[in-house]
């Protein structure tokens, strides 16, 4: 068993020499013949970078012709194709019916603002009596109460002045009896001395006491005449203040209610004129007229009459009229997510279409919306590819594009112009982040052509999908170099196939 595992080994080996024998054959064989690769030429030109995009054209200012009115058409002024200015007539509706119901609604406003505004002038009437009375009740009430306030301060009033003078009478009155009892007290006093003297009678003396009693009694008088007419005085006074008094209330009541009454009547005229508006009638008839004046169709915009929905018989209401501006054209496309940040508005754009050949329409990206296309509901589209509304202007007047047509595009990032440019794989990048290329060496023998490579440094530029800018020493138009670099080494003899 041992014995047969030692042959099998040393079978193992045989092959494996062998292997390595025929391998070996065949890398001489290669040496000798050389390795094959391809290869490209360096080429100086424009490069592009772009985005490419498909659209339709559409016009810049289009306007769709609607009508709310339910009038049939009466007459179409246009067709199709042909070429309108703005504010020209389209279209006419039948407005016989409307214009009966104007006149009769000019005719019910007309004779209700009459009836309001002799309504207006009698509130008016009513108004201004109302502050003529009003003025001339207080003019009197307020004279009443200051002649009576200035009579009674001042001691002016009649009765007042009575009064006075009958105070001053009794006063006077007093005075003379009190000096009257003063002299027959004294003349009594006297008499008395006298008779207790003996020198004079007893029938004087009685005669000076019934003097004095007398004109005691005339002194008692006169003071209960003159309390009395003070007394008088005092109650006239408080009963003049508070005539006084109610004076003053009267005049303020009589304030009160002119105020009131000139409020009311100016409330009563100010309803009337907010009454006197009609401003329901009004609107209405500002709505039939509005409604004469839309069912002439006019053209909104300067352009051409693209489509006519409008029937003569027909009723008007709904779409009627398309128009578009062909002066003006765009193109609506989408670009999608992995390309939106490189697009900018301003950028230029490449056109092509399949009516217009192979000529290049210059366009100009016009807008980018800043969200993707959502659905009715405002929601993202359920989409794996996310694009954005983009609109491209067309910078030709006559560019030959028709609304409608499908267009291709080539949306301009970058570009330059007289550059040097090979295949972006030609291009190696070293561990170190430089860049090379494999120049191609003719090597001319005997019996055949080849090419030995040589890597050098390169610096690069704009890179497109295709093709990379590059320059530096030793590079020119039509240098020959391994478009395949990573077929190859540095050094290597290859055969160009």
């Amino acid at each position: 068993m041992k014995k047969k595992t030692i042959i099998i080994l040393i079978i193992l080996i045989l092959l494996a020499a062998a292997g390595v024998a025929v391998y070996m054959y065949v890398q001489n064989a290669m040496g000798a013949m050389g390795s094959t690769a391809r290869a490209t030429e360096v080429r100086r030109g424009e490069l592009v970078l772009s985005v490419a995009a498909t659209g339709t054209v559409q016009s810049e200012n289009s306007r769709s012709v609607y009508s709310s009115l339910a009038f049939t058409v009466d007459t179409i002024f246009v067709e199709e194709g042909q070429y309108v200015r703005e504010g020209e007539v389209l279209a006419k509706l039948d407005t016989e019916s409307l214009e009966i119901d104007i006149r009769q609604q000019i005719v019910t406003l007309e004779t209700t603002e009459l009836n309001t505004d002799l309504d207006i002038n009698s509130r008016r009437l009513s108004y201004q009596d109302a502050r003529a009375r009003s003025a001339l009740t207080l003019e009197n009430a307020l004279r009443s109460y200051e002649l009576l306030a200035a009579q009674v301060e001042g001691g002016t009033y009649p009765e007042l002045i009575n009064a006075q003078t009958a105070v001053d009478n009794a006063k006077d009155a007093l005075d003379n009896a009190e000096r009257d009892l003063e002299t027959k007290e004294k003349a009594y006093d006297d008499n008395i001395f006298l008779y207790e003297l003996g020198e004079t009678s007893r029938q004087a003396m009685d005669n000076s006491h019934i003097a004095y009693e007398a004109s005691r009694q005339s002194y008692d008088t006169a003071l209960r005449s003159y309390e009395l007419a003070v007394s008088n005085q005092q109650n006239l006074i408080t009963r003049l203040n508070d005539e006084v008094e109610t004076s003053r209330r009267n005049y303020q009541s009589s304030k009160l209610a002119s105020e009131q009454e000139v409020q009311n009547a100016r409330r009563v005229y100010d309803n009337a004129v907010a009454a006197s508006s009609n401003e329901a009638a009004k609107i209405n008839l500002e709505r039939l007229e509005k409604q004469l004046n839309d069912a002439t169709i006019t053209a909104p915009i300067s352009g051409i009459v693209t489509k006519i929905y409008a029937v003569e018989g027909s009723p008007g209401s709904g779409l009627l009229f398309i128009i578009d501006d062909l002066d003006a054209l765009e193109i609506a496309t989408r670009v999608k997510e992995f390309d939106v940040n490189g697009v900018q508005p301003g950028m230029s754009v490449i056109i092509r279409s399949d009516a217009t050949g192979e000529r290049d329409i210059p366009g100009e990206v016009k807008f980018i919306s800043p969200a993707s296309e959502r659905t009715s509901a405002g929601a993202s589209m359920p989409s794996s590819v996310v694009e954005y509304e983009t609109i491209v202007s067309v910078s030709e007047p006559d560019s030959g594009l028709r609304i409608g047509m499908n267009t291709r595009m080539s949306i301009v990032l970058d570009s330059r112009e007289d550059v040097l440019y090979v295949p972006y794989d030609a291009v190696l990048e070293n561990p170190d982040g430089s860049f090379g290329i494999y120049v191609a060496d003719e090597l001319i023998s005997a019996n055949r052509t080849s090419h030995r490579t040589r890597l050098i440094p390169v610096n690069t530029g704009l890179e497109t999908d295709f093709a990379v800018e590059i320059w530096g020493e030793g590079i020119f138009e039509g240098l020959l170099i391994i478009s395949n670099p990573l077929s190859v080494t540095n050094g290597a003899e290859v055969v160009i196939n």
